[in-house]
């Protein structure tokens, strides 16, 4: 089997995302990197998406709310679903990207 489509199986795999996405935010603060210079360059915004905001899965819901822990540490949510993620890119971003969007399969 190619890597591609290895790749690809995986990224289909509902409940291996949601538990390798949960493991990494529940890492244990202290085991992230100190590095101030590293930590001062990249932004505190979480970004998240789901397509359809009124029908989530109980676990994305789950994991989507796994991140709220990290807000007592400066960082902030910005959650977009099909509608919102197009109306920022075609507000905030060139042509090109809003067609790259919507040629997205999988955003």
């Amino acid at each position: 089997m190619n890597h591609e489509f290895a790749a690809m199986l995986r990224s289909e795999d509902d409940s291996f995302r949601s538990g390798f996405v949960r493991d990494l935010v529940q890492c244990p603060v202290n085991s992230r990197q100190n590095d101030r210079s590293a930590r001062a360059s990249i932004p505190k915004t979480i970004i998240q998406f789901w397509d359809d905001p009124c029908e989530i899965p109980e676990d994305v819901r789950i994991c989507l709310e796994s991140w709220q822990q990290l807000c007592g540490e400066g960082f902030a949510l910005a959650r977009f679903d099909d509608s919102s993620a197009r109306r920022f890119v075609a507000d905030n971003l060139e042509s090109c990207h809003l067609k790259a969007l919507d040629a997205c399969y999988h955003p």
